[in-house]
């Protein structure tokens, strides 16, 4: 019964607290009571109940990832017993380390294990961070603002060291752990609330207009038109619209190129769209720049793509940055927000403000567009985001959203707000993944040691 009270609740508290609409707070808790439970267990029961209660939680993205993106259910069966065996092996560390008194080295075996885990799933992954707990706190600033100094990982290993150490005082009080804890702990939120009443110098402002709808025509041409006569009717500095709002031959590519020129120069805004297009054979998800007198200015395409989903498409490998009167401006398309590395080339060319076009799927609207904001926080810029089937959004560099209004299918829907160019200089954008390394250089250490004690008992 207490095996299956433990798995229950972890699985309740991590099906809750992650996944595409996150109850931030209850992340927290859910590693604590598989580890309460191993540590007065056989380690095959420590081991089961942990499986139990991670996969058990994960399986809150079934219908997205099964249902929705159509990936086959072994691979989603895959997908989430990986980590689950991750878990089990964190628990397991810290249970042997517990039962021998080892109170530090037992409080840091599962954020090292989880840290090291998600950041080589993200050097090797397609989808780069997707999926990575850190997400679960964008509606807690004070600790998202540790991205800019650690990049997600050092909000990673907060949550999984804070429950990690309670769960060791609770079995074995130790008043320096405790203290230590709460030092960490506290000096991350002044940290957080410090940065949150402190401003980046901004280099100007402008009025930013995000526009789009969920519905689109048979005909990709008329689709087209109905957008630039929203866009001729827009009066902004920047006129912003999603990704792929059209799938067009080569021909039709050249034609909406020129009805979005006549849009821009009609408004006197600076243009951004994304569009499908066909250009001498070769497919682009790219987004098209027009300068206010209807120029093409430039066209950034797309550098990360969905598996299986986006295929065949021209890769591309450039920033688009452009250096406008109110500041340096970046240009990226939705899922190379996935990806910080890029966002922090960008940053280290000292953008203030990022532009993008985007498409999701609806029902992960808020996680994709966290997902965008955090790269802000990370690499110290503004955003606007403008996706179909998903939100518009406005945020500054310390990722509170300044606006925001979903798109649906019933008609086009216009969000438009003043936004500050300003671009903050971060340890993260500078340094990179400085702290994974330094958590994959501590795990190394820890299991020197245990395998030196290990060596000796032997002998």
């Amino acid at each position: 019964m207490t095996a299956l009270l433990a798995a229950l609740a972890s699985a309740a508290l991590l099906w809750a607290g992650t996944g595409l609409h996150p109850h931030w707070w209850l992340t927290w808790l859910a590693p604590i009571p598989p580890l309460l439970f191993a540590r007065r267990a056989p380690w095959w029961a420590a081991a089961l109940v942990a499986f139990t209660a991670w996969f058990t939680g994960e399986c809150n993205m079934w219908g997205y990832l099964h249902g929705l993106i159509g990936i086959p259910s072994p691979f989603v069966i895959a997908l989430f017993a990986i980590p689950a065996l991750i878990f089990v092996i964190a628990v397991l560390l810290w249970r042997a380390e517990i039962l021998r008194g080892h109170v530090w080295r037992a409080a840091l075996w599962p954020p090292l294990v989880w840290v090291a885990y998600e950041y080589i799933n993200t050097v090797f992954s397609p989808h780069s961070t997707f999926g990575s707990l850190a997400y679960s706190q964008m509606d807690f600033l004070p600790v998202v603002q540790l991205a800019s100094v650690t990049g997600i990982w050092g909000i990673v290993f907060l949550l999984i060291a804070v429950p990690s150490a309670i769960a060791v005082l609770i079995a074995a009080w130790k008043r320096a752990l405790a203290a230590t804890l709460a030092v960490a702990f506290i000096a991350v939120l002044g940290f957080g609330e410090w940065r949150l009443h402190s401003t980046a110098p901004a280099t100007g402002a402008l009025t930013v207009r995000l526009l789009a709808t969920d519905a689109r025509h048979a005909d990709p041409l008329e689709t087209v038109r109905e957008y630039a006569a929203q866009v001729r009717a827009a009066h902004a500095d920047v006129t912003l619209l999603p990704e792929k709002l059209a799938i067009l031959s080569e021909a039709q590519s050249t034609e909406a190129r020129a009805i979005f020129a006549q849009a821009a120069a009609a408004s006197g805004n600076r243009l951004i769209v994304g569009l499908d297009e066909r250009h001498a054979g070769a497919r682009h998800n790219d987004a098209l720049v027009f300068a206010p007198d209807g120029a093409l200015v430039t066209a950034y395409d797309k550098q990360h793509f969905i598996p299986g989903l986006e295929t065949g498409y021209v890769t591309g490998d450039a920033l688009t940055l452009l250096d406008q009167p109110s500041g340096k401006w970046g240009v990226i398309i939705c899922k190379d927000l996935d990806f910080p590395q890029l966002s922090r080339q960008y940053a280290r060319a000292g953008i203030g403000l990022m532009l993008a076009p985007a498409w999701d799927f609806n029902t992960d609207r808020w996680l994709h567009s966290r997902m965008a904001v955090m790269r802000g926080v990370e690499s110290g810029f503004s955003f606007a985001r403008c996706a179909r089937q998903g939100v518009l959004t406005l945020s500054d560099n310390r990722g509170r959203i300044l606006l925001e209004r979903a798109t649906t299918p019933a008609g086009f829907v216009t969000a438009e707000g003043r936004v500050a160019v300003a671009h903050a200089n971060t340890l993260y954008a500078g340094a990179g993944d400085w702290f994974a390394w330094l958590a994959l250089a501590a795990l190394a250490a820890l299991i020197f040691i245990r395998g030196g004690k290990n060596a000796r008992l032997v002998r």
